[in-house]
């Protein structure tokens, strides 16, 4: 009888200790939270650009919660400027948003910003995308939703991209960048075709000191299948020192032997650092008169 009293308060004890450690544990922070750096493209327009949002779903679920206010959406679009001047850059600063996600990882999320122009000059200040939450949560695969009444339903929004954690800190080395675009200003200012489609590759070098050291660009473009090189001889960029706030960091750099697709002597790039500072990804700033969309990774 007196082991069974025993037993039984060992049992009371137990269970007491295991609902207190249930009752008091705290609930895992949600994958799919914090700062995130992005980048997107439009498939079929001159435009690409980057910025930082900032995501904070509610535990312990982690299917549903809010974008922060703070974060910044840049627009390069060059030749849609008001009143049809270009080049032209559209700064929408985020002031809200709505995430919803799935078991899956799948899901949507909106942003709502503020200015007069709308995102990227579309009119509108909403922009609902369809997302895909990948890596536990490191990465966000994202295009635009053609749900009706928000930039996503404007024909030139048509646009995917990717997110991924914000990274501060120093980057050095030589990193292998492809580009491409819909749309190149053609430099024959006779020719009846204005533009053309083009796509590259450059090796750029950077020293960790803001420097660019060296590289090289070729260029395929739509122009008679014409292919150009390029030599990086100098330029220099901006330390990711912020994770996000500073989001859209520059880099330029200067070509020789030959214009970067026969057009610029001169190269200035939007760009944000990714997974580690292994990767770079962002978009061609809309001071070189035409868009572009672009990923490095370290070599």
């Amino acid at each position: 009888m007196a082991r069974s009293k025993l037993f039984m308060s060992l049992l009371v004890i137990a269970s007491v200790c295991t609902l207190a450690a249930t009752s008091f544990a705290k609930p895992k922070p949600c994958k799919f939270n914090g700062d995130y750096s992005f980048m997107f493209w439009s498939t079929d327009a001159n435009i690409a650009g980057l910025g930082y949002f900032t995501v904070n779903l509610t535990a312990p679920a982690c299917r549903s919660g809010l974008v922060a206010p703070g974060g910044i959406l840049d627009c390069n679009r060059p030749e849609h400027g008001p009143d049809g001047e270009a080049p032209y850059e559209f700064e929408e600063f985020i002031d809200s948003g709505t995430v919803g996600i799935e078991s899956d990882g799948e899901g949507h999320m909106s942003i709502t910003g503020s200015t007069n122009d709308g995102i990227c000059g579309t009119g509108y200040d909403t922009l609902v995308l369809d997302i895909s939450v990948v890596q536990n949560g490191k990465t966000v695969l994202f295009n635009s939703n053609g749900e009706p009444d928000q930039a996503g339903n404007d024909e030139d929004m048509m646009i995917t991209g990717r997110a991924d954690k914000c990274f501060s800190g120093n980057i050095s080395g030589c990193y292998d960048v492809r580009f491409w675009n819909t749309d190149l200003p053609n430099p024959d200012p006779e020719a009846e075709d204005p533009g053309e489609p083009f796509v590259g590759d450059c090796t750029v070098c950077v020293n960790g000191a803001g420097l660019v050291t060296g590289g090289s660009c070729a260029c395929n473009l739509g122009f008679g299948n014409t292919e150009t090189l390029s030599n990086i001889v100098g330029g220099f960029y901006a330390p990711s020192l912020d994770p996000c706030q500073s989001s859209t960091n520059f880099m330029e750099f200067y070509l020789a032997s030959q214009p970067l697709c026969g057009v610029l002597d001169e190269v200035v790039l939007d760009y944000v650092v990714a997974k580690g500072g292994q990767q770079v990804y962002g978009a061609c700033d809309y001071f070189n008169g035409f868009g572009c969309a672009f990923e490095g990774y370290l070599q």
